[in-house]
């Protein structure tokens, strides 16, 4: 079973947001905290020493925040993957970034 399925699997129910961070294809860490996309970022950097994250892949229960966004974006995380949306939420938002474009990949095929 792939990571994104083993992450589906687990926290299909799950209310509380969760971060699964991968680089180079081998699992990282989990996050649970309050802003686990935040910590995830900052452990990542700390990681890796170096505040790009090219490379790095996030599973994540709830889709990210506008100010989530921003921070992926300017960290140059490479792809998200998240679970479910946080409401009536327009992805054209990530479109506005112009730093970088994180690829990003939801629950409906988005």
């Amino acid at each position: 079973m792939n990571e994104w399925a083993q992450f589906s699997n687990r926290y299909a129910s799950q209310e509380k947001n969760v971060v699964w961070t991968f680089f180079g294809n081998r699992f990282v860490k989990s996050f649970d905290s309050d802003e686990p996309i935040m910590d995830a970022v900052l452990f990542m950097n700390r990681h890796l020493r170096n505040f790009r994250l090219k490379g790095c892949v996030f599973y994540a229960v709830y889709e990210p925040t506008l100010k989530e966004m921003g921070l992926l974006s300017l960290s140059r995380v490479e792809k998200i993957f998240y679970l479910k949306k946080r409401g009536a939420f327009d992805a054209s938002l990530w479109d506005k970034f112009l730093v970088h474009k994180v690829e990003r990949h939801a629950y409906d095929g988005e």
